[in-house]
């Protein structure tokens, strides 16, 4: 049992690492108040809102695709983003967008740098917790507390290569 749990720990830590470090540098940024935090948020739904597209640009550039993006309607909004994962980068690139993501004379907001350092990482973090059988398919980000919430999905590698048949309408139905 306390292996189990011991394992747990282990799994989510490996999962929260690159964010955690991300955002452990935004933090010190921006200060340490909720209503910096807050304000961030607000600014990062204002530019997915004004600005997708240069925002899907640089997550691309990190070898992920924007799918979905859900942004609740409050004053400080939630905001989830999904992401399709494409190709891992070579080290070079990465250390490039790296150096670029860093920059404070860049463009980027905190939330949005956050974001896109931790991407830089989440392959070899996806990598550690890999299943045999299973590919590394989506993330999932949810920006609802202080560090991002972050779900990596894993799709079985044989159904990834065929989609599942669509019922025909017109089969009959059985009956008893």
């Amino acid at each position: 049992m306390n292996w189990g749990s011991r394992m747990v720990y282990v799994s989510l830590d490996t999962l929260a690492y690159p964010f955690q470090q991300a955002w452990t540098m935004v933090w010190d940024a921006i200060g340490k108040t909720e209503a910096d935090v807050a304000a961030e948020k607000v600014k990062f739904a204002t530019k997915l809102k004004t600005e997708l597209e240069a925002f899907s640009k640089d997550v691309s550039r990190t070898g992920y695709d924007v799918s979905i993006i859900s942004i609740s309607p409050d004053i400080i909004p939630k905001i989830a983003l999904t992401l399709e994962v494409r190709k891992p980068l070579d080290e070079t690139a990465e250390a490039k967008l790296r150096s670029e993501f860093q920059d404070p004379e860049k463009k980027y907001g905190a939330i949005e740098r956050t974001i896109l350092l931790g991407l830089l990482d989440l392959d070899e973090t996806a990598a550690d917790l890999k299943v045999d059988g299973y590919r590394f398919s989506e993330v999932e980000l949810e920006l609802v507390a202080i560090f991002p919430e972050v779900t990596l999905n894993f799709e079985n590698a044989e159904d990834s290569t065929s989609a599942p048949e669509a019922e025909d309408a017109t089969s009959p139905v059985l009956s008893n």
